[in-house]
């Protein structure tokens, strides 16, 4: 599903899918990428080219800042260095540890913890906990507001005991009114919506959206299960009607 003309005319960005939780924003001004781990060949029915659009973007004299919210294997890659040029910043959450050779390999190489804010160029980049490993990211662009949760969710899993359910509970709802404490309105907000959580699979975006209240939800770390944006989509969009929750459909789509 795509923004509605209005929400398009105030976005100015264009928003491309990749997989899970990988996605390529670009502004006028700079390109991001958030959490690549692997792509997909790219289809006649699919909207974009990875490959060539990662082409397009470093033979560009934009900016291409590149984000990984933590280590685990469905979020960062070191392929990602692959993509390195005289253009290109790194935005690494501190719990990655990268080897010697590879760390000297570029010098534009940031980490960031939560609680910090970095400035790199023209962006502001905050760094909020996570309920799992790393941060998550809130990003000033533009006079535009990006968030990328990471791995921050309220995971509730059918069999963790009282305890575990309430600590969850209690470290999401901390970290959901930390970010509400930055008092910033929230352009785009990318957050999982993970199917393994079964009947819970909502807590977390229901519980983002009601208190944070972005403009456009866009669900990720889904994998291939697609269904499960629309399922959200169709069981929210009438009870928060200010925010627009995006529907994916396939691999390699150009959302915005």
């Amino acid at each position: 599903m795509y923004l509605d003309a209005a929400a398009k005319d105030n976005m100015n960005i264009k928003v491309y899918y990749v997989h899970h939780s990988c996605f390529i924003l670009e502004f006028d001004s700079c390109y991001m990428m958030f959490d690549y781990y692997k792509h997909c060949g790219y289809k006649n029915e699919q909207d974009f080219d990875f490959d060539g659009l990662i082409k397009t973007i470093l033979e560009s004299n934009k900016p291409f800042y590149i984000f990984v919210s933590h280590s685990h294997s469905d979020h960062f890659n070191k392929k990602i260095f692959d993509f390195d040029s005289s253009n290109t910043f790194y935005i690494l959450s501190d719990d990655i540890k990268l080897d010697k050779v590879l760390a000297s390999s570029s010098s534009n190489i940031n980490f960031i913890s939560p609680g910090n804010t970095l400035k790199l160029g023209d962006l502001t980049i905050n760094a909020f906990s996570s309920t799992d490993l790393g941060v998550s990211f809130m990003i000033d662009a533009e006079n535009k507001i990006i968030f990328h949760a990471g791995d921050l969710n309220w995971w509730a899993w059918s069999d963790d005991t009282k305890e575990e359910a309430e600590y969850m509970e209690n470290l999401y709802k901390n970290t959901v009114e930390q970010i509400k404490k930055a008092n910033k309105s929230i352009d785009i907000a990318f957050f999982p919506i993970d199917k393994r959580l079964e009947e819970n699979y909502a807590m977390g975006g229901n519980y983002f959206i009601k208190h944070l209240e972005p403009k456009v939800f866009i669900p990720m770390h889904f994998d291939s299960e697609f269904e499960i944006t629309k399922m959200f989509s169709d069981n929210y969009q009438n009870i928060y009607p200010k925010t627009k929750i995006i529907k994916i459909t396939s691999l390699n789509k150009k959302i915005i």
